[in-house]
């Protein structure tokens, strides 16, 4: 009997939409368990009991079981890949970590979730004055992306700059054009002005006693329109507008971008890629005549003091996960740390820390795709293999990185 019930257990565990390729199996095995009539009752009535409890069972795995298709399965993320279709998929280690990086990835997990308050304060001080959020899993919600919202979301600025200078600019405010660390993260000569008493970004929030840089409003513009097929479709899109916290509208020529958070898992990949596919596939002359041409982001590596690839980020003006980590801690939060430290040199968070953090999104697993069988995501595809992959190119290699996994 459990020899039987393990057989069919192991017979159903690929089922696709609930059907077993091995169904007939199944059932004559099941058949095969029903008492025979010359069986006594009470004998009879323990093996229908016995049957029952195997049907509900297989029910159980028919049911449970990931649909999935027949054909072997793309591995999204390489060796990284799990099968995993539950609300915590992207929140599972990568399944080839060895134990350092799989310990790595558990101390950073917790560096993560920790949510930050003012100080002094006996766990996690350090934040703001001005701040957007309060941890990174705030923000990353469950390592997918944020919400267009306040304490999510991301308000980049800059000053449109033609004769007047900065100076000027700073002066229509009464204030000097801030020297935030954020700066550091542009290359030198960058063409990205900084807004006289913002910086670069938005901190919608403040501790007590400090108003927020700005305030956001938000309001959203709806647009009806029809497919080639008739089928009709609604596409709704942010509007922004940004005041002073005293109502005084911002200096004209002050451009902005709402951008929410990117989900994390995957990047530890990226950051493996070496640089000269990257630069091999940008084509910046169009010199396979393909009509797409790409421009790397070069930026300013803070610890190796030069300029470097841009990686990450909705404009990929961070070169490393490292970097990208302590520009968070600091811009989003206000913690300051060994890269972005205070004025003074002082910093919220140490080294240790901020290294946690950057190795566990390093390490997170890549979901597997699914319903690969499916006709509409099959026509998606070559849709998208004819279409997009120019730009959004279907595989990577990584190289050499920290994480031997990868």
């Amino acid at each position: 009997m459990v020899r039987q019930l393990a057989r069919i257990r192991q017979l159903t565990r690929r089922n696709h939409r609930g059907r077993s390729p091995h169904r007939k199996m199944i059932q004559q095995l099941t058949l095969s368990l029903i008492p025979h009539p010359s069986f006594s009752p009470s004998s009879r009535h323990l093996i229908l009991g016995l049957v029952a409890a195997i049907a509900g069972i297989l029910l159980s795995t028919l049911l449970s079981s990931p649909a999935q298709s027949q054909i072997s399965l793309p591995l999204a993320g390489g060796e990284t890949t799990i099968q995993n279709r539950t609300s915590r998929a992207y929140e599972q280690p990568a399944p080839n970590l060895d134990e350092y990086w799989s310990d790595r990835h558990a101390v950073g997990d917790r560096a993560f979730e920790a949510a930050f308050v003012t100080a002094p304060a006996n766990v996690n001080p350090g934040l703001g004055p001005l701040f957007n959020g309060t941890s990174c899993a705030g923000c990353h919600i469950k390592n997918g992306r944020g919400m267009p919202e306040k304490g999510q979301r991301v308000v980049r600025v800059s000053q449109l700059v033609s004769e007047t200078s900065t100076e000027a600019i700073a002066a229509t405010h009464g204030s000097s054009v801030p020297t935030s660390p954020a700066l550091e993260t542009e290359v030198p000569g960058a063409n990205t002005p900084p807004v006289a008493g913002i910086g670069l970004q938005v901190q919608e929030q403040g501790v007590y006693g400090y108003a927020p840089e700005a305030v956001v409003q938000v309001t959203w513009q709806e647009r009806q329109g029809t497919y080639g097929d008739g089928t009709s479709y609604s596409l709704r899109s942010p509007q922004l507008q940004l005041s002073l916290p005293d109502g005084t509208p911002l200096s004209e020529g002050v451009v902005f971008s709402n951008r929410i958070p990117q989900s994390v898992f995957g990047v530890g990949l990226l950051e493996a890629v070496p640089e000269s596919e990257i630069l091999q596939l940008a084509d910046p002359e169009d010199g396979d005549r393909n009509g797409v041409s790409g421009r790397p982001n070069r930026v300013w590596d803070i610890v190796q003091q030069t300029e470097a690839l841009g990686r990450f980020g909705w404009k990929a003006n961070t070169p490393t996960l490292l970097q990208q980590s302590a520009s968070a801690y600091f811009n989003d939060m206000g913690v300051t740390n060994p890269l972005f430290p205070d004025a003074d040199g002082n910093e919220d968070i140490n080294r240790e820390i901020l290294e946690a953090a950057a190795a566990y999104v390093q390490t997170i697993a890549v979901p597997a795709r699914t319903l690969l069988d499916d006709p509409q995501v099959q026509q998606g595809e070559r849709l998208f293999a004819a279409n997009c992959a120019v730009c959004h190119v279907a595989e990577l290699h990584t190289g050499e990185h920290e994480v031997p996994a990868w």
